[in-house]
């Protein structure tokens, strides 16, 4: 078993760091590792270390714990290096959804694809090539493990702007078999789902059960009974032959056409979930508190293992073991009919040398046609939070679905470059 040196950049967040550390105190094969916890937030990283150094020891997990609020001190000789990074809090995620409505563009959550996730990306993109960057000269070979949204275009920046390599872990697909799964008889962990696309927006290629029986034409058939379990993808899975991953208020972000007034009420979506997720954070953040105050109750009984496959992948990395994961990866051919270095969402398989994506099939052309636009979109957006090119921001918003003229789009990047502003400094 050997011991690894992993750094989680963004420790503070309230969705991922604690979570993480849990994972990793669960993962045998990671023990006698040392763990650095990072975040600028001092408030909010002296809460996790506290807690994290308390589950820690309640698991016996052997992690050799230490905390900074610098990147740099934390990177030299890392071998794994996690970012949950964010910058602009709640504030900005409000704004990234509702200053896009007054041009129009109708998203549930906004951050990872049109005004919204382009937002997010130019605040982001530039932190996490810092991270990048200084990882170049002092871990080189370190492996940077992406948790930030929007994913495909932090992971494309990277790939693009610096020789790290990255992959892009979500737990979307497991959330969609927790869901899919009961409604067609069966435990969510007695059936297994691949799927390709780009991330959240990802595309079932096989469901089997433990025997390896296929399961997809048993979800056709009970597809106008489980509706209402998530109405809009079961619509695409009558329309394309795929049902589609990411959750409905993530897929209209990639097919706005379904995000106007009549489709919202007809496909349940919730366009107030930005503000529940924020209303759910905070509570989040009292209970830590009050857990952490409180030495007479066990960290362990409140922080469980999470979906997240960070973990059991350091573990298959560090000792050689060979296990398939679903993770965002440069595509080389592994979707057929999109562009080379693209950053897809594919099945992939632990190797001595990395991470690799398998090949999938040929995806629908109807859907690939959808991908290649919202790449195309991506593409335009990472240069623009690179270079700092406004005319490039409105660009990709031109390539948006949901805009429907050129004012529209100029309207809203400017919007958004003066409300993110204080984040992002000035476009050219």
């Amino acid at each position: 078993m050997a011991a690894a040196k992993i750094v989680l950049v963004g420790a503070g967040s309230i969705v991922f760091g604690l979570r993480l550390v849990g994972d990793l105190c669960a993962t045998e094969g990671v023990r006698g590792s040392e763990l650095v916890l990072v975040d600028i937030d001092t408030d909010r990283l002296e809460l996790v270390s506290i807690l994290a150094k308390r589950l820690i020891e309640e698991t016996g997990a052997d992690l050799r714990l230490s905390s900074c609020t610098d990147f740099r001190e934390a990177l030299p000789g890392a071998d794994f290096v996690i970012s949950t990074v964010a910058q602009g809090g709640w504030d900005a995620w409000l704004n990234d959804v509702a200053i896009p409505r007054k041009f129009g563009y109708y998203y549930a959550v906004g951050d990872t694809m049109g005004p919204g996730g382009m937002a997010r990306a130019f605040r982001t993109i530039p932190i996490v090539l810092d991270i990048a960057k200084y990882m170049e000269k002092v871990c080189p070979n370190a492996l940077l493990i992406n948790y930030s949204n929007p994913m495909t275009a932090i992971c494309r920046a990277v790939q693009k702007y610096t020789s790290i390599k990255i992959i892009g872990l979500c737990h979307g697909l497991q959330n969609t078999v927790r869901r899919i799964a009961p409604r067609i008889g069966y435990q969510a962990e007695d059936a297994q789902a691949w799927a390709a696309g780009v991330n959240h927006f990802i595309w079932l290629t096989s469901l089997l059960d433990r025997s390896g029986r296929d399961l997809y034409p048993v979800l056709k058939r009970h597809a106008r009974e489980n509706w209402e379990v998530q109405p809009l993808a079961y619509d695409l899975l009558e329309l394309y032959g795929l049902f589609v991953s990411g959750g409905d208020d993530h897929i209209v972000e990639f097919m706005p056409e379904y995000a106007s007034p009549d489709c919202v009420e007809k496909y349940m979506l919730d366009m107030d979930y930005v503000q529940k997720a924020v209303d759910h954070q905070q509570q989040e953040i009292a209970e830590l508190r009050r857990l952490a105050s409180d030495e007479n109750k066990r960290v362990s009984d409140f922080i469980t293992g999470s979906a997240e496959s960070a973990a059991e992948i350091i573990d298959c990395l560090t000792n050689k073991k060979t296990e398939l994961f679903m993770a965002n990866v440069r595509n080389e051919g592994k979707i057929p009919g999109l562009p080379y270095d693209a950053v897809v969402e594919v099945p992939c398989v632990t190797t001595p040398s990395g991470l690799k994506g398998i090949m999938v099939d040929p995806l629908p052309s109807g859907v690939l046609g959808r991908i290649q636009t919202c790449l195309s979109e991506y593409e335009l957006v990472v240069d623009a939070a690179v270079l700092k090119d406004r005319k490039l921001a409105v660009q990709a918003m031109l390539v948006c679905p949901a805009t429907t003229s050129r004012e529209r789009a100029e309207g809203v990047v400017d919007a958004m470059l003066a409300a993110n502003k204080q984040y992002i400094g000035d476009f050219r």
